[in-house]
């Protein structure tokens, strides 16, 4: 697939902007947990089945 450092960059530049962003919509209600993150890991999952469609054998 992607590898584990493209991974773990995937994984902690999601989670960092999925909390500016929600620090930015909702500034007074503290979130915690790793839904950003793990949402920004099936979104590249996702693109990377949309662009290698073509050369999986059985999608």
């Amino acid at each position: 697939m992607i590898g584990w450092v493209r991974l773990s960059i995937i994984y902690l530049v999601s989670g960092i902007g999925g909390y500016i962003t929600s620090a930015i919509f909702i500034p007074y209600m503290p979130q915690v947990g790793p839904v950003p993150a793990q949402m920004g890991v099936l979104g590249a999952m996702i693109i990377n089945v949309v662009y290698n469609w073509e050369y999986l054998q059985n999608p």
